[in-house]
């Protein structure tokens, strides 16, 4: 008994998904609508346990560096899938992905940096929203994670920020 329309219209999606699979299994991985680049493994950090990676790019006279401190959404940045674009600035960037608060601050009291940065971006951790019981001890170790980044950077502006996914 012949196919129907619809049988041989299936068996073609297949086909697609099936090529679109593999020809995406090298560049990365693909789900949805989105793409999504291989996650480089890194180093483990001694002082918390988790991935950690800093890069501080080379001194240019005349930029103001901006070091940008934080976990998983800083991933891209570190691994230098995403530039940052380079006008007056250069940006270096600390990334401790799953950390939260405190895991952070303990990163960043034991950092040692090449030279000293102009300003820190604190971009706000999420994962305190699974690591604190209540929003107020979310709060709490996010206040004493701001007074610890103030005190490692004396000389330098430092101000907070997030990232949104759109």
């Amino acid at each position: 008994m012949p196919r129907g329309k619809s049988y041989r219209r299936s068996e073609a999606a297949k086909w697609r998904m099936a090529e679109r699979q593999l020809a995406s299994s090298d560049a990365g991985a693909s789900c949805g609508t989105g793409w999504c680049y291989k996650v480089h493994k890194r180093s483990i950090s001694e002082h918390t346990g988790r991935q950690h990676k800093l890069v501080i790019p080379v001194e240019v006279p005349g930029k103001t560096l901006v070091l940008l401190v934080g976990a998983s959404h800083l991933h891209s940045l570190a691994d230098g899938i995403v530039l940052m674009p380079e006008d007056c600035y250069t940006f270096g960037v600390m990334s401790t992905p799953g950390a939260c608060a405190d895991q952070l601050r303990t990163e960043d009291e034991n950092a040692v940096l090449p030279r000293i940065s102009d300003a820190v971006c604190v971009m706000a951790p999420r994962n305190n929203l699974t690591a604190s019981k209540t929003p107020k001890q979310g709060g709490i170790a996010f206040g004493q994670y701001l007074a610890t980044v103030c005190s490692v950077w004396p000389t330098a502006q430092v101000f907070a920020g997030t990232l949104s996914h759109t």
